[in-house]
């Protein structure tokens, strides 16, 4: 092993310092770990550490009346296509958004929200995915229940574009809540765009007595983030 050598002095260096190996363009092949940095470095975020679908959470308040976007979801009214707000009981119950009582009924309804692509996103690896929780509670509907989640990207210049959900709706009728992922196309996507996603809850339910409720606990979009 080579003598470690020390410099109590100043050190002035005219090239390149490198940690490790040498290299003729400056770079260190390897990793350098997050203590070798000062506080103040100023590292170009392509080259900061790359954290994978990273969960991007929407709060449930931010969710809007699908066809009325200057109005917020009613709390515990639920109005012709629209979902509403569960307030919950605080230290009891969660807030949640909610299709309501959909017993002995066919009905489709919606909430929508509109969220910024981060400026932290990096889109080299892959796409993004939305990510809903949610159960029934009440009682399961006696035909069906399906979750499923629409998006579009538009831009700086209110271009829109084309729809990025892949992924087709989903069973959601279950007591037992569940995580529904809904896999976006990567194409259109990058910093500065907006996401314009609607959440849209279908229930088929002909002889239930008893409240049958399907509840969207949480939203993320799940995506890569540098830095």
């Amino acid at each position: 092993m080579a003598a470690v050598q020390r410099i109590d002095g100043d050190l002035e260096v005219s090239g390149f310092l490198i940690a490790g190996i040498l290299a003729t363009s400056g770079q260190v092949a390897g990793a350098l770990s997050d203590g070798a940095f000062s506080p103040v470095a100023s590292i170009a975020r392509s080259k900061q550490a790359l954290s994978y679908r990273s969960p991007y959470s929407i709060p449930l308040i931010d969710f809007r009346v699908h066809d009325a976007m200057d109005t917020r979801l009613a709390q515990d009214s639920y109005l012709a296509d629209d979902m509403g707000l569960t307030a919950g009981t605080f230290g009891v119950s969660p807030p949640c958004i909610s299709a309501g009582p959909i017993q002995s009924t066919s009905t489709t309804r919606y909430a929508r929200v509109s969220r910024a692509i981060p400026p932290a996103f990096d889109g080299s690896y892959s796409g993004i995915t939305i990510r809903v929780y949610a159960g029934m509670s009440g009682a399961l509907a006696d035909t069906s229940v399906s979750l499923d989640v629409d998006a579009y990207i538009t831009d700086a210049t209110g271009t829109l574009g084309s729809q990025i959900v892949s992924t087709t709706a989903q069973s959601m009728n279950s007591l037992v809540a569940a995580t529904y992922d809904f896999i976006c196309s990567p194409s259109g996507i990058g910093v500065g765009s907006c996401l314009d996603i609607r959440l849209s809850i279908a229930a088929v339910d002909s002889a239930t007595v008893t409240d049958v409720i399907p509840n969207i606990y949480a939203v993320d979009v799940l995506i890569d983030l540098r830095g």
